[in-house]
């Protein structure tokens, strides 16, 4: 993350006695520890997780999923960028 790698295939995730695995890691520009780009988790199969990514609004059947990989990002660069557009 810290080279700031454009997409990162099932990279695993820990925190706190928890992990997760995504499986792609995205680099979308932003603010976060590592400069002005953070990464936000993709599910191939729940796509970007939204369901109105214009609103935020996360698909249900696989926005707790997203959402557990950002809380666990946050470990990683010091925030959570829980409405990141791409």
């Amino acid at each position: 993350m810290a080279a700031g790698t454009e997409r990162i295939f099932q990279g695993v995730l820990l925190g706190n006695g928890i992990s997760g695995r995504p499986d792609l890691l995205e680099r979308v520009p932003s603010k976060s520890t590592f400069g002005d780009f953070f990464y936000k988790p993709v599910d191939i199969k729940g796509g970007s997780g939204y369901e109105d990514a214009e609103n935020g609004v996360l698909r249900e059947d696989y926005g707790l999923m997203l959402y557990h990989y950002g809380a666990l990002l946050q470990n990683c660069r010091g925030s959570f960028h829980h409405s990141a557009r791409s």
